[in-house]
């Protein structure tokens, strides 16, 4: 628990709401029912218990629309905080709270949101009209007539979030496309394209004002204007033809070939008639307008079938750089190349090592079952010098492609670990290799353990941390773990005794030094010491005395996580910790607890169910690919890529907590009032990505145990 980083803490503003008024069988919160929480919020004097009001109110689901009022006027609270907690719990209501929003608009123009809560207060409301959706398009509409620029700004990103429901904001988007400041008309055409071929009318006015825009900036030629590359693609979006000009820049000097060729790339099929003047570029003096130019002939002539003929004919070239050429124009086509798959195959042999190891990447992207393949690239990963990060990365991840297939390069791959990179890189994506490699992981756990003594801190914590997500699969390497808690470094201590919780009963044999952690100085590795020791259990019935020490130092960040570790491992505590739950004022503290003792709770549900929401507002806000959506969020974000082969790079640095696990992680700590997470879980076992996989079955493992446990209160 104290590792975690809570999601309800980092998206604090969409709250939801209760009923008004208490009738017989209405559930309860902290003990009291919905409409006391609405009393309180109404007529406390004390802007703490407000507050506690406020959040408590996001606990219950959708019967808060019943009380909208009560939020409405909560909007003029005393208290920023508060009145921040009344937004975000209309913003939880989403399209329920639509008579909220003549207010919310209102409170755009009060002076009292002037100075220090402005920031807080305005990005809320936004946020709030956004989730309520198509009801606020016609206030947002007038909204982007006024004169203050950050609230233009806002408006536009809200009307963006909405998407397709915004259309009845086109004739007004399209006026503003030339707003006098940028970030408001980059804005209105990312809005525009975001509502799609519904608005459609604007086309005149995106094509007029491409004309007038220059293709690229003057100091930075080979990528496109900001202000162009969003106006096409709008345009693209909206299904207009690529603009005219577009095919001159074809002819033009070489930083602005390959500008055209990144925006022709945007219209997809509609760009075929462009074949033959994008055809011409494949025998460019550059080679990356040549590669540019075969992954553009792809997009607007799928399945590129005459690049896969061209590229087959070109292997059999006496120049071996044209042989090169001809590989990497297929790397660009993927799976649907492999129709030439027997001439890449009979190109292993070719003469010369650079047509052989470029041949072997491509063959990573097609088709990744050719062992032939792996030799060639798991030699040229020996030989490659860490100071070449590039070809190191690009060649551990086409030997990642390959799974399984290619458990012979994990010696090679894991010798890398021991002596990190230079620039402080962590090695991800040889980590990353691995991870596809060895799905069940005893393997890469071998290795990571063998590189723990790293001197480079980034790369001992990513270890770590990968070490957790294989959990039990990393029980042979509890010694070396072991050594790591007594590292003189606070955050490896906390790590280390983390992997060994995550380890479970396999790390029984730990347990005497992650009791010696229970008197550490830093009470964050007091608290993971504690939390692992319940997750491993023990059969000395001396032992949970330590823990209950650390529960009696008072109020720190150990006291949750001994209560938890406790009601595991000492079965009379129990009864005692059901009594601290009843009695705490603290909802999060009262759901963690009673989901500890196998009680889903109204609390629990309520946190659980806010993760789960809150993490398809982060992917969709975010744009995070399909990769970490697939079966959590919207189908037509599920439907854009259903293989998912292509987007395994997503979370390459460990380091870097990927959304999804994050909120697995979470929710595993409210125990058994997680139960109706369950089906959630059960899809998440079935993701492409291992370490999406491992995380899931340690939560529905934990989920289950506590709910094994329940017991009549």
């Amino acid at each position: 628990m104290g590792r975690r980083i809570y999601l309800f803490f980092i998206l604090h503003s969409a709250f939801l709401g209760l009923a008004h008024e208490a009738i017989d069988d209405e559930p309860t919160l902290g003990g009291k029912s919905l409409g006391s929480w609405v009393i309180q919020l109404k007529t406390s004097q004390k802007p703490d218990e407000r507050k506690e009001a406020a959040f408590a109110i996001m606990l219950f689901g959708e019967p808060a629309a019943s009380i909208v009022p009560e939020l409405i006027a909560a909007l003029d609270d005393p208290d920023e905080e508060v009145q921040d907690y009344a937004i975000g719990a209309l913003a939880g209501l989403g399209g329920l709270a639509s008579k909220a929003v003549p207010t919310l608009i209102a409170r755009l123009g009060d002076d009292r949101l002037n100075g220090g809560g402005w920031d807080l207060l305005h990005h809320s409301i936004f946020e709030a009209l956004a989730a309520i959706g198509e009801p606020a398009v016609p206030d947002l509409i007038g909204v982007l007539e006024s004169n203050d620029v950050d609230v233009r700004w806002r408006a536009t990103e809200a009307l963006r979030m909405i998407g397709p429901d915004a259309k009845r904001a086109t004739e007004s988007l399209s006026r503003h496309l030339d707003d006098p400041n940028e970030t408001v008309a980059l804005n209105c055409a990312q809005a525009l394209q975001a509502i799609g071929p519904e608005a459609k009318a604007a086309i005149p006015t995106l094509s007029a004002l491409l004309q007038k825009t220059n293709i690229s900036l003057k100091d930075e030629a080979e990528m496109p204007n900001r202000r162009y590359q969003s106006l096409v693609g709008a345009l693209a979006a909206l299904g207009a033809d690529p603009d005219p000009a577009l095919i001159r820049e074809l002819e033009n000097d070489r930083p602005r070939r390959f500008t055209a060729l990144l925006l022709i790339a945007e219209y997809g099929p509609r760009a075929k008639f462009l074949a033959t003047q994008v055809e011409r570029l494949l025998a460019d003096t550059d080679e990356d307008i040549r590669a540019e130019a075969a992954d553009v002939l792809c997009k607007i002539d799928p399945p590129g079938s005459f690049v896969i003929n061209r590229s087959i004919a070109a292997l059999s070239s006496p120049d071996p750089k044209l042989r090169v050429d001809a590989a990497r124009f297929l790397s660009g086509i993927g799976p649907q190349a492999k129709g030439a798959m027997p001439a890449l195959t009979l190109a292993l042999k070719d003469p010369d090592r650079d047509v052989r190891e470029q041949v072997a990447l491509v063959i990573s992207e097609i088709d990744p079952t050719v062992p032939a393949a792996v030799e060639i690239l798991t030699e040229a990963f020996r030989r490659l010098s860490k100071d070449n990060r590039f070809l190191a990365d690009q060649t551990s991840r086409a030997l990642g492609q390959f799974g399984p297939l290619a458990r012979g390069a994990i010696p090679v791959l894991s010798e890398y670990l021991k002596e990190p990179p230079p620039f402080g890189s962590s090695a991800s994506s040889t980590l990353e290799a691995l991870n596809w490699i060895d799905p069940p992981g005893e393997s890469i756990a071998h290795a990571l353990a063998g590189a723990l003594g790293t001197d480079d801190k980034k790369s001992r914590l990513d270890f770590l941390r990968l070490l957790a997500n294989l959990g039990r699969h990393a029980v042979a390497e509890v010694p070396a773990v072991v050594k790591m808690l007594k590292h003189e470094d606070e955050e490896t201590r906390r790590e280390a005794a983390h992997v060994l919780g995550r380890i479970g009963s396999g790390a029984r044999a730990a347990v005497p030094d992650l009791m010696a952690l229970l008197g550490d100085d830093a009470p964050n590795v007091r608290s993971e010491a504690i939390e692992s020791l319940g997750q491993i259990g023990f059969g000395d019935s001396d032992a949970p005395f330590g823990l209950i020490d650390e529960l009696r130092r008072g109020a720190n960040s150990g006291q949750l996580s001994s209560i938890v570790a406790l009601i595991h491992l000492d079965p009379p505590f129990r009864t005692t910790a059901a009594k601290l739950a009843q009695a705490s004022e603290d909802l999060y503290f009262r759901a963690i607890i009673e989901g500890a003792l196998g009680h889903e709770t109204l609390e629990g549900q309520g946190f659980v169910r806010r993760t789960i929401r809150d993490l398809d507002r982060v992917l969709i806000q975010d744009h995070i690919p399909a990769l970490v959506t697939q079966d959590f969020v919207r189908p037509e974000i599920r439907e854009l890529d259903p293989d998912l082969k292509t987007k395994r790079g997503l979370e390459s640095d460990p380091g870097v907590p990927n959304p999804l696990i994050l909120a697995l992680d979470y929710i595993t700590d409210f125990g058994a009032g997680a139960k109706s997470a369950l089906p959630w879980v059960a899809r998440a076992r079935k993701n492409t990505d291992p370490r999406v996989r491992r995380a899931a079955d340690f939560a529905f493992d934990q989920i289950q145990k506590s709910l094994s446990k329940t017991e009549p209160r």
